[in-house]
């Protein structure tokens, strides 16, 4: 049995292009813990097993839920054969219980898979409220959840195998790196000039960062320019102010624009339109839609003078061709 646990949008995306990798040949099973992901294009393969562990908002139930989940987990483990298991890391509650638990140690393998730049450098967690509440879960559940800051543990014993769309610049053991790139699975669309897509996020000085996209793109191509925007996902949560930025700009300059679905990933809505350039600010998505289609898109990223960036992600984009604008 191969098991993933896919917390957003884009590790289901990503641990989707692992399980066409693998195959259904010999026997293999599979099943995808989500949480609460759009699964639809899943539905062609009536073989995988979906869990879905936040079937409701009230904590009651989520609980009842994780511990459905929880069970299952040992039941498919309790099975002659050995289980493997696909996480992006060890931070998220499930994942975390099958990386410690005791119970499971010998008779499971543990694999990572890409999720982002969180691959490229030694990332740290802080402490939050949420472990504090995690932990109190787990010993609800009956195990306990370790809050840890080197979410992933590359170098772990544990690890058996680590897939990547990039291993030249991946952390972990060369000998546990599978190189499993998005371009061939991708389909290429035509690229049209003149046509672009602006990507907005939770950062300072956002208007600004608007305003000076939009008067390069009238000044590049006038307003006869194709754009499509996509607004980051905290706009509808925690950045509910920032939503509605754009549109109020883009009117300013009489700029005609498309509005992407702002929860779907963009690296799942990229291949469908011809776009030859992109401007964003500072996001791992970036890197994603490069190494999709290396040589197709145009990609600018506009960083506040007062942010910094981790040299190790400097790196990458460098290495990637991602052209960096201070403003």
């Amino acid at each position: 049995m191969n098991i993933f646990i896919c917390q957003t949008p884009f590790q289901l995306y990503y641990a989707t292009i692992i399980i066409k990798h693998l195959g259904f040949s010999n026997n293999l099973k599979f099943c995808i813990i989500h949480s609460n992901l759009n699964c639809d294009e899943l539905n062609e393969y009536p073989e995988i097993e979906l869990l879905n562990s936040l079937s409701s908002k009230q904590t009651i139930n989520t609980v009842k839920q994780l511990k459905t989940i929880k069970n299952r987990i040992d039941e498919l483990v309790s099975q002659k054969d050995i289980t493997n298991f696909f996480m992006p890391h060890v931070g998220g509650f499930i994942a975390n219980y099958v990386f410690f638990s005791k119970k499971l140690k010998n008779k499971i393998k543990v694999n990572f898979y890409y999720e982002g730049i969180l691959y490229f450098y030694d990332y740290q967690e802080s402490y939050r409220l949420y472990h504090l509440k995690r932990i109190l879960l787990g010993y609800t559940l009956g195990f306990k959840y370790h809050y840890v800051k080197n979410i992933l543990p590359y170098n772990s014993d544990k690890i058996e195998k680590i897939y990547s769309p990039l291993k030249a610049l991946t952390k972990g053991p060369i000998n546990k790196l599978v190189e499993l790139p998005f371009s061939s699975k991708i389909k290429k669309t035509p690229k049209e000039k003149d046509t672009y897509l602006i990507l907005g996020g939770p950062i300072n000085n956002l208007q600004d960062f608007y305003e000076r996209v939009l008067k390069t793109i009238i000044k590049i191509s006038g307003k006869s320019a194709v754009v499509y925007y996509k607004g980051h996902s905290s706009f509808l949560t925690h950045h509910k102010k920032d939503k509605e930025a754009f549109a109020n700009i883009a009117k300013k300059h009489n700029i005609n624009y498309q509005e992407l679905d702002i929860t779907s990933p963009v690296e799942a809505l990229i291949k469908d339109l011809k776009i030859s350039s992109i401007y964003s600010y500072y996001s791992s998505a970036l890197v994603n839609i490069k190494l999709m289609d290396p040589q197709g898109y145009d990609i600018i990223c506009y960083l506040n003078d007062k942010m910094k960036i981790i040299k190790d992600i400097e790196h990458v984009f460098k290495f990637l061709n991602i052209k960096i604008i201070r403003f």
